[in-house]
């Protein structure tokens, strides 16, 4: 889905990409961003839905986005990040890429499993694959590495 979004006076192009997946992937302005939608309470009405994005527009927008401000630790992992991180802690249950293996934004680089869900975890750039930090049956944390780009 193409939009045309207006923020702050700046106009975005924006390309949605599958919105039933963890991260959503989004072109904006040609520009690769992880979109990650999180349920704040646990009841309906409890909590507004609350979007961290993770990567920035090359054209920002003149002040930060709260969205974008909201990300933990106030961190925002840009789409030329040379790791990918885990968004939650799990269990690998299984690596889809290799030392080499060429990627391509959105394509499965593994799956993490959390609380009976597999999640599966996109690369939100192309790149190379330099370095695999994860196997199969492995515990991770939130944020842990779980594979790193060449430059």
């Amino acid at each position: 889905m193409k939009y045309q979004v207006k923020v702050q006076g700046r106009q975005f192009e924006v390309e949605i990409g599958n919105l039933s997946t963890q991260p959503i992937i989004a072109l904006v302005d040609g520009e690769p961003l992880e979109i990650w939608v999180e349920q704040r309470g646990v009841s309906p009405g409890a909590g507004k839905p609350h979007v961290r994005i993770e990567g920035a527009p090359s054209k920002p927008a003149p002040e930060p986005l709260p969205a974008a401000t909201n990300a933990p630790n106030g961190s925002v992992a840009r789409s030329n990040s040379k790791e990918i991180r885990a968004p939650i802690p799990g269990t690998i249950t299984s690596v889809v890429v290799s030392e080499g293996t060429e990627v391509s934004v959105g394509q499965d680089v593994c799956i993490l499993e959390a609380m009976k869900m597999k999640n599966a975890i996109r690369s939100p750039r192309k790149g190379v694959i330099a370095a695999v930090y994860v196997a199969p049956g492995q515990t991770v944390q939130h944020r842990d590495i779980l594979v790193e780009f060449t430059e």
